[in-house]
C-alpha cells in the first residue's frame, strides 16, 4: 500500500513537472508586455506624432522585455547595473504589436500598446524579420561576389543568384544586378572585391544603396579516393566551398558584419557537386548575414553625417550646436570640425527616426534659413540661407 502511494506521489510530480516545463517551452522565444509610448505634437502633424509615440511605445517594449532578462541573469558591475551598455548589446525584437488606446493631451500624443517582444534569432522568424526591416527604412542592398571553382568555369551568378534570393525572403530591397553592371567595370569591380570600402561606398551611393554586400567564394575539389578505404563512393565527386563576406555601410564606407560559412557537395560530375557546394555555402552565409545585419540595424542608433555649409557667425554655430542634442530622437550629437564656413557633424539617432523628419525639425529650431543640397539615409547636407 506504502509504495503504490509513493508511486501515485512520483507520478504526480513527474506530471507536474511535464506541465512547467511545456509552458516554459511555449513561452521560450517571445513575450507580452504593454507599454506606452509618447510624442510632442509639432505643426499640428498629428500623423507623424502618431507614428513617434508608437515607435516610443515598441522600443521601451523591448526595454522592459530585454530588461527584465537582464535583471535576472547579470550580476552588477561595481554594485550598479550597465544599463545601458547591456541594452545595446541584448536580443529583441518586435514580433507583433497592437494599439490598445491613443489620446492627446497638452499638446502630446499617447500611446498603450500591447507588445510582444522575440528573443530568439531575428533571422528564423520571417514575418518580425520583415517587419522590422521596415520599421528602420527598409534598407536597398547593392551585392557584389565574386565566384571561382577549381578545374570549372561555371557561371558566376550561382552564389549570388542564391545569396540574392535569401536576402529578398527575408524582406531586404536589393538592387538589380544589370543596373550595378552598367555604372561598375572589371577594375572597379576588383578592387572592390579586394577591399577598397570607399569606392565599395561611392558606387554603392551612386546606386543609391544603403548597404554594400561584398562576398569572395572559392570552391574546391575534393579527391574522395584520398579519403576513402573502400570503393562505396565510386563515380561520385566532392567540392568543398568556402565564403567570406562583408557589409559596408554606403554612408560611412564602414564595416557593418563580417562573416565566412562553407558548404559542401557531393555529385556525379564536377560541376553537380560544385553547384551544390556553392548553394549550400551562400545558404549559410546569407543566414549569417540577415541575423547579424537585422540585429543591428534594429538595436544600434542610425548613424548620419551633417554637414552645414555657409555658417559664418559663431553664434549660428553655437545655435546649432545647443539645439542638436533637443531635437526628437537624437541620443549623440559629436561636433567634428569647422573650417571655411562649413561645419561637420556625426549624429547617432533612433534607428526609427527619419532623416527628412530631422531635417524639417532643425529648420524650425534654428531662426536662420537651411537649403538642403543632400538628403538621404546616412548623409544630410545643408546651406544656411541669407
Amino acid at each position: 500500500m506504502r509504495n503504490k502511494k509513493l508511486t501515485i506521489v512520483l507520478l504526480l510530480l513527474i506530471f507536474t513537472l511535464l506541465n512547467v516545463s511545456l509552458v516554459k517551452a511555449e513561452a521560450q522565444g517571445k513575450q507580452k508586455v504593454k507599454a506606452k509610448g509618447v510624442s510632442y505634437i509639432q505643426d499640428d502633424n498629428i500623423a507623424k506624432a502618431r507614428k513617434v509615440a508608437i515607435d516610443d511605445a515598441l522600443r521601451r517594449g523591448v526595454e522592459k522585455v530585454v530588461g527584465t532578462y537582464i535583471d535576472s541573469q547579470t550580476k552588477v558591475k561595481n554594485y550598479q547595473l550597465i544599463n545601458d551598455n547591456i541594452l545595446k548589446s541584448s536580443k529583441g525584437y518586435i514580433k507583433k504589436y497592437q494599439v490598445l488606446d491613443e489620446y492627446i493631451k497638452d499638446n502630446n500624443y499617447y500611446v498603450e500598446a500591447k507588445v510582444e517582444v522575440g528573443t530568439d534569432n531575428l533571422s528564423e522568424d520571417l514575418r518580425a524579420l520583415k517587419l522590422n526591416i521596415k520599421r528602420v527604412g527598409n534598407p536597398r542592398i547593392m551585392v557584389l561576389l565574386s565566384q571561382k571553382e577549381e578545374y570549372l568555369n561555371l557561371p558566376n551568378s550561382i552564389a549570388e543568384n542564391e545569396l540574392i534570393s535569401q536576402l529578398l525572403n527575408s524582406g531586404y530591397q536589393v538592387i538589380d544586378a544589370r543596373k550595378i553592371n552598367e555604372v561598375i567595370n572589371y577594375d572597379k569591380k576588383n578592387a572592390i572585391l579586394a577591399g577598397d570600402l570607399f569606392l565599395a561606398a561611392k558606387i554603392g551611393n551612386r546606386l543609391k544603396a544603403d548597404l554594400v554586400v561584398v562576398a569572395n567564394v572559392l570552391a574546391s575539389y575534393i579527391n574522395l579516393s584520398r579519403h576513402l578505404q573502400d570503393n562505396s563512393l565510386a563515380g561520385l565527386v566532392s567540392y568543398h566551398s568556402q565564403i567570406e563576406a562583408k557589409v559596408i555601410n554606403v554612408s560611412t564606407a564602414e564595416v557593418m558584419v563580417a562573416v565566412n560559412g562553407d558548404g559542401k557537395g557531393i555529385g556525379s560530375n564536377k560541376e553537380d557537386a560544385a553547384n551544390k557546394s556553392l548553394r549550400e555555402a551562400s545558404r549559410n552565409i546569407s543566414s549569417k548575414i540577415i541575423e547579424q545585419l537585422s540585429q543591428k540595424l534594429i538595436q544600434e542608433p542610425k548613424r548620419i553625417n551633417l554637414k552645414i555649409s555657409e555658417i559664418q557667425d559663431l553664434k549660428d554655430l553655437n545655435q546649432l550646436k545647443n539645439n542638436l542634442p533637443l531635437l526628437s530622437g537624437v541620443e549623440n550629437v559629436y561636433f567634428r570640425e569647422y573650417k571655411q564656413g562649413i561645419v561637420l557633424f556625426d549624429l547617432e539617432l533612433l534607428n526609427t527616426v527619419e532623416v527628412l523628419d530631422f531635417a524639417l525639425e532643425l529648420q524650425q529650431a534654428v531662426d536662420f534659413n537651411l537649403k538642403v543640397n543632400t538628403l538621404n539615409e546616412g548623409q544630410l547636407s545643408l546651406e544656411l540661407k541669407n
